[in-house]
């Protein structure tokens, strides 16, 4: 890989870093006093309080249009989950940001 590929690979690993963390900012100034909120925990960020609680996946693919294998890791894994948790009411979301179609 040359060193051009390289500084690219590392840019829209910080631009996929960034859009997580910015919807985790906004859920935890959006969240009301009640709900608990933990980073990197079952999913990116987790938001619950006392009926509910979410599981939220942030996928950043600025390079790659939309295409169903390209999450299929993400989905695989809350699959496993939810197949281990039945009993839980536990919500499962999974937000992406993809090359627009032209």
């Amino acid at each position: 890989m040359n060193q051009e590929n390289c500084n690219r690979t590392a840019i829209y690993a910080i631009k996929g870093y960034l859009y997580q963390f910015n919807h985790s900012i906004l859920s935890i100034l959006n969240a009301n006093d009640c709900q608990s909120i933990e980073i990197e925990g079952i999913e990116d960020i987790d938001i619950g309080d006392i009926t509910e609680k979410n599981a939220i996946q942030y996928k950043y693919y600025e390079t790659r249009e939309y295409n169903h294998s390209v999450i299929k890791p993400a989905i695989e894994y809350m699959l496993q989950h939810f197949s281990q948790n039945k009993n839980s009411e536990l919500n499962y979301s999974i937000y992406g940001n993809f090359k627009m179609y032209k």
